[in-house]
């Protein structure tokens, strides 16, 4: 849901684009975001990229299966 649809119960343009942010997301994780496991570091998969971004580790938010067999 997103966060100003949370916080004032309106959308605006702004919510697609939020929607589209986490849809990608999921593609590129090959999971759902309401299926991430909580952890104490995070408890949905946006929060998960925000972590491993600040750990410099954004790389290992692809899913494997997305590697090149070459």
């Amino acid at each position: 849901m997103a966060p100003e649809y949370a916080m004032h119960g309106y959308l605006t343009d702004k919510a697609d684009i939020y929607s589209f942010g986490v849809v990608a997301l999921e593609v590129v994780n090959g999971r759902s975001n309401t299926s991430s496991q909580r952890t104490e570091e995070c408890f949905n998969l946006l929060d998960w990229a925000h972590f491993l971004r600040e750990g410099e580790n954004l790389i290992e938010l692809a899913d494997p299966r997305l590697a090149s067999s070459l």
